[in-house]
């Protein structure tokens, strides 16, 4: 009696837990965890919950039932390589960075990748059943109301002039983001700056929002006049926040977004526009008439979609003429090369960033500098271009924190080498074919949907990779969680027919 209510509770436990890790994904820097964990920027909520359900979910069960889909094992191993990559500092001469003991940076950065872990296996083996799922993106999506609702107010609120700002709207946004800052004429949302808002609306948020709508797919029964859907009105506000957070890498993102689902759309179209030639012109074409058929449509499809990038490009450059105005001016980037015209559009220090994190790779290419370890080679391979940036400069000299490279993508090579990037490349590209799986199966609408949204997962995190690196942040953890949990519910649905079938 006694054991079948204690797990009556636990059940109630988890599933506030699920909720709460849900509804609080917007406020990705508390002050309280900052603090708690050193002063860092990177302090999600969410993490709160997430620890509890360690506790009362993973504990019990991990040695028990063992559950590790397959999706998962290329991760265990990336993470016993960067744990090994890292344990190699002991036997090399590690530069040092303003007496800043290296210990520290492993530990944070091991912990950070826990962190990630953590999110990325409690969505994947313990959201089992449809209900589950529901339940959950029900509770994201009052979070990220929430969000919406305060990114409108700092819009109505955003001009030029921060000193401006209502008092109350600087104490909402210290409590709630360790900045504590307010941004000229962008948004930040709950977020701890507008580029991080920008991150988890593509990241997580509008790729769900994005794949219900265009699958008509709805975790709710309501409909606006039978036909809008809650996911609609969502994508409808989510664009409006990024696009007023002035994220360049954000608006990138979404434009491969859109690239992408043009290109996807393209390629069934143009199998439909031969069928149908062949069909009216009662013909069968030969395969390289097919070949150069749809060679031609492909042809000017990437046109059409160079023209739109263009275009994007020249709206970003009036919309926000401060930081894109020279986005197009191609005699500059002939005059002072690729980093001077970097310069005129403040991008310069990003790519000085990317650069040095690269020749870092080439010290140690295949085990890297160890997990955390990159900002220590910094002063020493910084290129001569970066000592004409300021913000380069004060990193070096001035900054209390370890230098990083900005780019998910330079900083794996740089600390896990090529063998530990492989890794980590091999377990995306199986959410990628989880996701395939799901989209050609062709029964459940469900399942269908999330497959769809499984590869925008995964094009939104390519991109924005180029633009963060940290491993701490929950959002593209808790992406392929949910297509990975997808993917084990039809697997088992699969076996469930199967033993129907036999019997």
């Amino acid at each position: 009696m006694l054991r079948t209510k204690l797990e009556e509770i636990r059940r109630v436990l988890v599933s506030i837990a699920f909720a709460a890790l849900f509804l609080f994904l917007p406020i990705s820097s508390l002050p309280l965890i900052s603090k708690l964990f050193g002063g860092t920027a990177v302090a999600p909520l969410s993490v709160i919950p997430a620890f509890l359900l360690v506790f009362i979910l993973i504990i019990p069960t991990f040695f028990k039932q063992r559950l590790f889909s397959r999706q998962f094992l290329p991760l265990l191993f990336f993470f016993i390589f960067a744990l090994m990559g890292s344990a190699l500092v002991f036997l090399r001469e590690v530069p040092s960075f303003r007496s800043t003991p290296y210990m520290r940076s492993i530990l944070e950065a091991v912990i950070t990748l826990l962190m990630g872990i953590t999110f990325y296996y409690l969505c994947a083996h313990f959201l089992t059943t449809k209900e589950k799922f529901n339940y959950v993106l029900r509770w994201m999506n009052i979070g990220a109301i929430v969000m919406i609702a305060f990114s409108v107010i700092q819009f109505l609120h955003m001009n030029n002039d921060i000193s401006t700002y209502p008092d109350w709207l600087w104490k909402m946004t210290t409590a709630i983001s360790s900045s504590g800052r307010a941004y000229p004429r962008r948004i930040s949302g709950l977020a701890f700056e507008p580029s991080w808002l920008a991150h988890q609306l593509n990241i997580l948020y509008l790729p769900i929002w994005l794949g219900f709508s265009l699958k008509s797919y709805s975790v709710y029964k309501v409909r606006l006049f039978k036909k809008v859907s809650i996911e609609n009105i969502l994508l409808l506000f989510g664009l409006a926040s990024l696009f007023f957070s002035y994220s360049r890498i954000g608006w990138l993102t979404f434009v491969g977004l859109m690239a992408y689902l043009i290109f996807k759309a393209a390629k069934y179209y143009l199998d439909k526009i031969v069928t149908h030639l062949e069909e009216k012109r009662s013909v069968s074409y030969g395969p390289w008439q097919k070949r150069f058929l749809k060679l031609s449509g492909w042809i000017v499809i990437i046109l059409i979609t160079m023209g739109l990038v263009v275009l994007a490009a020249f709206i970003m450059s009036k919309v926000n003429p401060q930081r894109t105005a020279s986005l197009l001016d191609f005699q500059a980037m002939q005059e002072k090369g690729v980093l001077g015209w970097a310069t005129l559009i403040q991008i310069a220090e990003r790519l000085v960033y990317w650069i040095t994190g690269f020749r870092v790779f080439q010290l140690n290419p295949l085990f890297g500098v160890g997990l955390g370890m990159i900002g220590y080679y910094f002063p020493l391979n910084v290129s001569y271009f970066g000592y004409k940036l300021p913000e380069v400069v004060s990193m070096l000299n001035t900054d209390r924190f370890i230098p990083n490279a900005k780019n998910l993508w330079s900083r794996l090579l740089g600390e896990t080498g090529i063998i530990g990037t492989a890794l980590f490349v091999s377990w995306l590209y199986l959410q990628w074919k989880s996701a395939t799986e799901l989209e050609k199966q062709g029964r459940d609408h469900f399942f269908e949907t999330m497959g769809l949204v499984g590869k925008l997962f995964i094009v939104s995190f390519v991109v924005e990779g180029f633009s963060m690196d940290t491993f701490g942040l929950p959002y593209y953890w808790v992406a392929f969680g949910l297509v990975v949990a997808a993917w084990r519910m039809y697997k088992n649905a699969q076996v469930i027919e199967i033993e129907k079938q036999t019997v």
